[in-house]
């Protein structure tokens, strides 16, 4: 659709430009027209490369939220609980087994492209919310572009508490 001007005639009330409807509905196409066309929050997609759809895509599902940018990067976060036995002793700290926080991220990642992941531990069984002694470690084996897997480790010896566990992935969705 090209962009419609509006008729406004050759003198004021001379009756030959557009009628109030007619310029209300050039308006509405104009306007229509540019918001399809420099729409920022829409489906990101590419053709060959080039940015096809909108500039920011933001969802959420029950594993979590992400955010995917035209440029290719997404971004996404996960909230998880467990329960841990930090009880695997590794030199003077303990971890729990290997893949303790796992899931799906709420969007897939590219396929072959690097994912980084960092986490917090909100919450570990410490009687003092403001003193937290565990964290989040790289599981010994990579997270692929659809799961995540995260090991834990603690500064004490720990079995069954319920750790709450923010996680951030970046990475590319195209």
């Amino acid at each position: 659709m090209a962009y419609s001007n509006i008729n406004l005639g050759a003198a004021p009330n001379d009756h030959t430009g557009d009628s109030p409807r007619a310029a209300g509905q050039k308006v509405n196409d104009n306007f229509a027209q540019s918001y399809a066309r420099f729409n920022v929050l829409d489906t990101v997609s590419e053709t060959a490369g080039v940015p096809t759809g909108g500039v920011i895509e933001r969802g959420s599902n029950a594993n979590g939220e992400y955010v995917r940018f035209a440029d290719g990067t997404q971004i996404c976060t996960m909230a998880r609980q467990v329960t841990a036995n930090f009880n695997i002793a590794a030199g003077a700290i303990y971890r729990t087994i290997t893949a303790q926080v796992t899931g799906t991220y709420p969007a897939a990642f590219a396929i072959g492209t690097d994912v980084h992941q960092s986490g917090q531990v909100v919450s570990d069984g410490n009687t003092d919310a403001n003193n937290f002694d565990s964290w989040l470690g790289q599981d010994d084996q990579m997270s692929s572009s659809t799961t995540y897997r995260s090991a834990l480790m603690s500064a004490t010896l720990k079995t069954a508490v319920t750790v709450n566990v923010r996680l951030t992935a970046i990475g590319r969705w195209n």
